[in-house]
Order: C-alpha cells, then structure tokens, then sequence
C-alpha cells in the first residue's frame, strides 16, 4: 500500500512539476506514455499470471486516489453472519480486498472496489451491500443505477 501512494504522490507530483516548468507537451505526453507502458507491463507479467489486478492494487495511482475516495461513498460491502468461511469469495476476489481476517472483521479492505463479484460467488448469501437506510435489495438496484449513470456521463463527456 506505501508503494501505491509513493507511486501515486511521485506521479502527480512529477505532472504538476512539468505544467508548473513549461515542459513541452509533446515531453509530458511522452512521459504519460511511458508511464501507461510501464502498467501494461505490470497487466500483462503479474496480473494475469496472478490472476488479480496487481496494476490496481499496487501500481496504479489513480486506483489509490479512487479507493480513497471509496471511503466517502455511502455504499458497504458487508459479509453477514451466515458466513461459513467456505472460501469462495476469497477465489474470486481481483483485488485483493478480502482474506480470512477480513471475513473475520466483516468487511473487506481498502482496496475493495466494490465489483460485487463476491455477492454473486457466495453461496450462503453472507456478502451484501448495503446503503443506510434501504435494504440490501434497494443498495443493489442505486448501485446499479449510479454506476450505469456516471458510465454513460463519462463517455460522452470522453466523446467531446
């Protein structure tokens, strides 16, 4: 986690240093480049050898800046007390957001990106998220919906 916010501190750093010098943008683009190439690298030797996403979890800054902000989000991912230990939300975790003492805790760590893909793997119903106020169910479908929202707002501002 250190090397993450290193990397991610050091990143912003060195852009905010090249716009506030007058480094051409052609140099900074080039920068960018390189940096990108050096994640695709990270995918494509550690990732998918490990089957999660390191470049996530350990490599990329504006993953750390989004786990972040996770934090202020108001919704939960919660393993409930039918949990049997089983495992299988552990197989299929990408992020490396849960282990045993996280299912102890009841919750996953940091990193957890809130993919759900451990709801769907439990078989036993224990993981779900949650949202104060509304049940299980409503927390899903306004996930659901603000997740489906914000992606189609960023693609057509991307489309500007």
């Amino acid at each position: 986690m250190a090397l993450r916010w290193c990397l991610a501190a050091t990143v912003f750093a060195a852009a905010w240093a090249m716009g506030r010098a007058g480094v051409p943008v052609g140099v900074a683009a080039t920068a960018a480049g390189l940096f990108g190439l050096a994640g695709v690298a990270v995918m494509a030797g550690l990732s998918s050898r490990r089957g999660m996403m390191v470049h996530c979890t350990a490599f990329c800054p504006m993953g750390a800046v989004g786990n972040l902000l996770g934090r202020i989000a108001p919704w939960r991912l919660r393993v409930g007390p039918g949990c049997t230990r089983c495992g299988a939300c552990l197989a299929v975790c990408r992020y490396n957001a849960l282990d045993a003492r996280r299912l102890e805790a009841g919750r996953p760590a940091l990193s957890c990106t809130l993919c759900r893909d451990c709801i769907g793997a439990c078989r036993h119903g224990a993981m779900r998220l949650t949202l104060p106020g509304v049940s299980p169910a409503v927390a899903w479908r306004a996930f659901a919906v603000l997740a489906a929202v914000l992606h189609a707002v960023f693609l057509n501002v991307a489309r500007m």
